[in-house]
């Protein structure tokens, strides 16, 4: 059984919506490549916006886990590029929120999140990668 936890050091206050650390045992590592907002089922367009973009990025990261028999509740470590820090902060939490739980859950891994100069497509807005863990 795959056994994981996260960290939290004495005396720091409970972040919200991510984790300081995970630490997983009895696992094996799937390593998931940086997604960027395509649509996959339909061309592989980029999402329109932020927002859109966003939601995308985390579908195709709980595909790619899927094809490995994971879940977003299987992630220890996660990401997140985006070529605006602003318009990630001005985002509606609720709306940020609802696409992270549709795809992920209720589980927040260990979180990066970075403002970067450019993605590999030009016209993307957010990037997301990912390390999850299942059973072995």
């Amino acid at each position: 059984m795959t056994r994981r936890h996260a960290l939290l050091p004495d005396g720091w206050p409970r972040p919200s919506g991510f984790s300081h650390g995970v630490v997983a045992a009895g696992t094996r590592t799937i390593s998931v490549a940086g997604q960027l907002g395509r649509d996959r089922a339909a061309g592989g367009g980029l999402g329109e916006g932020f927002l859109g973009q966003w939601d995308l990025s985390l579908r195709n990261v709980k595909d790619v886990l899927a094809a490995a028999g994971a879940d977003g509740q299987s992630i220890v470590s996660m990401r997140i590029y985006v070529t605006d820090i602003e318009e990630y902060r001005s985002a509606p939490q609720e709306t940020l929120g609802r696409s992270w739980t549709t795809h992920i859950g209720v589980w927040f891994p260990a979180i990066t999140l970075v403002e970067v100069s450019g993605l590999m497509h030009e016209d993307a807005l957010v990037e997301i990668e990912a390390t999850a863990i299942v059973d072995e």
